[in-house]
């Protein structure tokens, strides 16, 4: 027995062919998947780069995209309540008239 023989004995039998060809599949629909990822990207970039270019050729339409923002801005704020911080809060009372945090001791 040669040396050949004996790793030829000895190797694991390879993958049936229906397994690989599986793999195969699974590997080639992965890369279909990104490569229509890429184009969803590459397409979002260009239209990106179309408004961007609106917004250097005319200068309206940055002044126009300013308004709607300060506008978007303003209905936030007038919706969402501010959001207080820790020296907002220092020394304040809930409506019960103690502090709005619970301390629990811990032993």
């Amino acid at each position: 027995m040669t040396d050949a023989d004996a790793l030829d004995a000895t190797a694991p039998d390879p993958a049936p062919d229906s397994a690989q060809d599986a793999v195969q599949d699974k590997v080639g629909q992965g890369i279909e998947h990104l490569q229509a990822a890429a184009r969803e990207l590459i397409a979002a970039a260009r239209a990106a780069l179309d408004a961007a270019e609106e917004i250097v050729d005319d200068p309206e339409t940055a002044r126009s995209l300013a308004g709607v923002a300060e506008t978007v801005t303003g209905f936030v704020r007038s919706v969402v309540p501010p959001r207080r911080t820790e020296a907002d809060t220092a020394g304040a009372e809930d409506d019960r008239g103690g502090s709005p945090v619970q301390h629990i001791d811990i032993s």
